[in-house]
């Protein structure tokens, strides 16, 4: 929400702040849902980070290990790759519209990893940077999974950790 002060110390807003869809009109509750993208991405890479740091998942784990039954492109992109962007992963929102789901129409993390994983990389990890919201969420799915309860054998650094996503 816009904002800003007048010299009489009243809070003026900037327009369409009480409505949750400007088309309709239809007004924010206390029950309106909002989309956080990329409000939340230092958050997830914060996390990824501090188990980085206590060894339950390294930036070089291929995003394959914290998945079950993961699809074969899934063991070229590594956590870094989505970290940096560089995936080649196209962005969940753009894959959802073109099966008729806009970005208006309620949709969760659920149909998001649903249709992530019924894609296919635009570009082999690592070609080029795009800015993709499926890096993050895959990432936020990828850093679940990797519960006390999982480890990595300290004697071997390169091997993937294995985790089941609840």
């Amino acid at each position: 929400m816009c904002g800003s002060r007048r010299r009489t110390g009243k809070r003026r807003l900037g327009g369409g702040e009480r409505e949750a869809d400007l088309t309709t009109g239809r007004a924010i509750t206390s029950k309106t849902v909002f989309d956080m993208a990329s409000n939340s991405k230092q958050f997830t890479a914060d996390a990824v980070l501090l188990l980085a740091g206590r060894h339950r998942l390294a930036l070089d784990d291929p995003l394959s290990a914290f998945l079950d039954d993961p699809p074969a492109w899934t063991r070229k992109v590594t956590l870094g790759d989505m970290m940096r962007h560089t995936s080649g992963i196209t962005d969940y929102q753009d894959l959802l519209e073109a099966k008729g789901i806009e970005l208006t129409d309620p949709a969760g993390q659920k149909e998001a990893i649903e249709a992530i994983l019924a894609s296919q990389p635009e570009d082999p990890p690592g070609r080029r940077f795009s800015n993709s919201n499926s890096n993050y969420v895959l990432l936020a799915l990828s850093s679940r999974g990797s519960p006390a309860s999982c480890s990595r054998p300290s004697s071997n650094r390169n091997s993937s950790l294995r985790c089941t996503c609840a």
